[in-house]
């Protein structure tokens, strides 16, 4: 099943294109915001959600828009969206690993099993993040740190 979904993504890559583009794009719309460019920001989030909406429909394009608006009042929060904001950055390199593939998976394993698409979509996200936190804490943390002390990166080289 595993591997069904695995080359199905991989042999429609073009559609996957298409369906995930809204996400990059929102990606772009999140960098113009915080480089205080608000115009260039709105009109890439509304073209991004016409494009979730012709795609995935009007449930996807919910929680969409739902995953927007939790960023903007969160990035009106300075002090929990910087702790926010580097939590996530501290799991970002896990969440990429694990948000493509096995995100695919277990979104398409829980709507087999009857899950409808918002709790499937919440679920995946919850899981993912949690799965992303155990990978940064039990994999990330102790490899970069038996990295700076094999190599002895981040430590002055002594001059003789």
């Amino acid at each position: 099943m595993h591997q069904h979904c695995v080359f199905q993504l991989l042999n429609n890559w073009e559609t996957s294109v298409l369906e995930f583009n809204s996400f990059f794009l929102t990606g772009v719309a999140i960098y113009n915001f915080h480089k205080d460019h608000i115009k260039k920001t709105l009109i890439i989030l509304v073209l991004s959600l016409i494009q979730q909406i012709v795609i995935s429909g009007f449930e996807l394009a919910a929680v969409y828009v739902f995953v927007i608006a939790l960023f903007f009042v969160f990035s009106n929060l300075d002090n929990i969206v910087t702790t926010v904001l580097s939590s996530v950055g501290k799991i970002s390199y896990s969440l990429y690993l694990l948000h493509a593939i096995p995100g695919y998976i277990l979104i398409t394993r829980l709507y087999g099993a009857g899950f409808q698409v918002l709790p499937n979509v919440l679920i995946t996200i919850c899981a993912v993040i949690i799965v992303s936190y155990f990978m940064w804490y039990f994999v990330e943390i102790p490899s970069q740190s038996f990295l700076r002390d094999r190599f002895e990166w981040g430590h002055k080289k002594r001059v003789v």
